[in-house]
């Protein structure tokens, strides 16, 4: 039987004093899900949530948190969905995302996110859904992201992103959505995208992409 603490929608903060996730929640550690999305919580993300070994579902989109994103969150082994989208969210991912090796969906757009995306975000190989659009990252696209085998969805547009596209995301045979517009990208398009047969949704435009349109790209989507 799942342990669950939801509060979704609920508006259950309203005054200034609850607005906050209590550090006695590292007493819950048989909790697997721990739903507070849509709720008016201002503060940031407690340490103690690291001590909830038995997550399996995080979400906290749509607050006011702010702050860094833990590095206590990387003991969540078990966690297969993160969900930090549409907060005040600042810093840089922390590298010990890598170490969850459960991660199927990750989604931290719409937040005010920093620095690199780790390398180590290559090392989930579950991982289908990773979205962190809407950031102010900088730097290059790690080519580790081309070891995530299972990844369908990589939407990374709308921040500060520079240097080639690594021809690695040509090894992302399951990938769908390529959504890198808006960001600084440079180089040519690789050629080993074309490898990837099943994208229906490839946007690149608003960078400084030069060369030419490879012509592996022609067969996408048959």
């Amino acid at each position: 039987m799942k342990r669950n603490l939801l509060f979704d929608k609920g508006k259950v903060v309203h005054k200034q004093a609850q607005r906050e996730i209590p550090p006695q929640i590292r007493l819950l550690t048989n909790l697997e899900v721990l739903r507070l999305g849509e709720n008016q919580l201002n503060v940031s993300i407690p340490l103690e949530i690291g001590h909830l070994k038995s997550l399996v579902y995080l979400s906290l989109h749509a607050n006011d948190l702010h702050g860094c994103i833990p590095n206590s969150l990387g003991n969540l082994s078990n966690v297969a969905y993160l969900y930090l989208r549409n907060n005040q969210l600042s810093c840089s991912i922390p590298s010990e995302i890598g170490n969850l090796s459960n991660l199927i969906d990750v989604d931290m757009q719409n937040n005010s996110l920093t620095g690199l995306i780790p390398s180590s975000i290559g090392n989930p190989g579950q991982l289908t859904w990773l979205y962190i659009y809407q950031n102010q990252i900088s730097g290059s696209i790690p080519p580790e992201i081309g070891n995530l085998k299972s990844l369908n969805s990589l939407l990374l547009q709308r921040n500060n992103l520079s240097g080639p596209i690594p021809s690695s995301l040509g090894a992302l045979s399951n990938l769908t959505f390529l959504i890198l517009f808006n960001n600084q990208l440079s180089g040519t398009i690789p050629k080993e995208l074309g490898n990837s047969k099943f994208i229906t949704n490839l946007h690149l435009s608003e960078n400084q992409l030069n060369g030419t349109v490879p012509v592996s790209l022609g067969g996408l989507g048959d």
